[in-house]
């Protein structure tokens, strides 16, 4: 583990990162040992993972539309490739094979989310140094640069974070969920989902303009990550919807989370001076809490039910908590 994490010091791609926080990663990666011309993966191949050299040189190239083979790029020891694993379920656009005996660590795509659930900071550090990277050492760069940029933002803007509050996205809390139910069905665990609403948003946008509008987002994830603990996964869904996983919790406890939540919510009016335009001068917010398995085994249930709890909290006035078939 030692010389490992010596290893990961070095790597570009974790540079952004602390010594504490690149010792963190070195748990989740795995060592494998390919021979010279060994193939690491085909060009229309599956996987899910990230390869970094330790040791040795790995070449890449593409099949182009007319079958003529071109020569993408060379990685040694420390650089990394197979990247968009982590972020696109879509087949490999590269053959890479090794030109001599390698020494690879691996990431899984899967122990990259993990990552990021617990330490979302680190989880940002390496996507922006991969980013930077991945565009800074194509061999052909006038030829695959653009292509790189716009994979660059695709995976800033899908795979992790809202670009407006900071919060995950829709895409990764998708997944997220059903890593959750896989994992809590083989843990024989529980935990909770939360969805919410701001109460009257629309009236906000209408009367004070989408810029105070987008403030308020802004306040309201922080006002949920003010309350929430780390292994938690706060989303905002679209507009003013968010959902939340809390791993291991039961309803019980998720309930005192979203109560100290609708609290902490009240104080946004003073932060940003809302005025008596407002249907509600207060900033308050419709709530519904649904626990699996009691409420659903699949993500499709479980959100069905979550939704109705939260439709419930609407449907009785707004402003309240609403447990799947029970009012809070």
């Amino acid at each position: 583990m030692e010389s490992k994490i010596r290893f990961l010091n070095k790597i570009k791609i974790l540079e952004e990162c602390t010594k504490d926080e690149q010792k963190i990663v070195g748990k989740f990666f795995t060592s494998s040992i390919a021979k010279k011309n060994d193939i690491i993966f085909k060009q229309g191949d599956g996987g899910r993972c990230l390869y970094i050299v330790k040791k040795g040189l790995i070449a890449s190239y593409t099949y182009l539309a007319d079958g003529r083979e071109m020569d993408v790029a060379r990685y040694s020891s420390g650089m990394f490739f197979g990247e968009t694993a982590l972020t696109e379920a879509l087949p490999r656009t590269m053959t890479c094979h090794a030109l001599s005996d390698v020494e690879l660590l691996k990431l899984d795509f899967i122990d990259f989310y993990r990552i990021v659930w617990t330490y979302p900071e680190i989880g940002v550090k390496i996507l922006k140094a991969m980013i930077r990277y991945v565009i800074l050492g194509l061999r052909d760069a006038d030829k695959f640069l653009t292509t790189m940029a716009l994979w660059g933002e695709k995976a800033r803007f899908r795979a992790i974070t809202d670009e407006l509050t900071g919060l995950y996205n829709k895409r990764f809390f998708e997944e997220s969920l059903e890593l959750v139910i896989i994992k809590s069905k083989q843990k024989k665990s529980t935990f909770s989902l939360i969805m919410f609403d701001i109460d009257d948003f629309h009236t906000v946008n209408e009367n004070l303009g989408m810029q105070t509008g987008d403030e308020i987002l802004k306040n309201v994830a922080l006002c949920i990550k003010s309350v929430c603990g780390e292994n938690t996964v706060i989303a905002r869904l679209g507009g003013d919807e968010f959902a939340i996983l809390l791993p291991d919790l039961s309803i019980t406890d998720t309930l005192q989370i979203a109560k100290k939540f609708k609290e902490v919510l009240l104080q946004v009016k003073l932060k940003i001076g809302l005025t008596s335009t407002l249907i509600n001068p207060q900033i308050t917010a419709s709530i519904g809490i649904a626990e699996f398995p009691d409420h659903g085994e699949t993500s499709v249930v479980l959100k069905e039910a979550v939704d109705k709890a939260l439709y419930s909290s609407k449907k009785a006035g707004k402003n309240k908590i609403m447990c799947a078939q029970s009012l809070m």
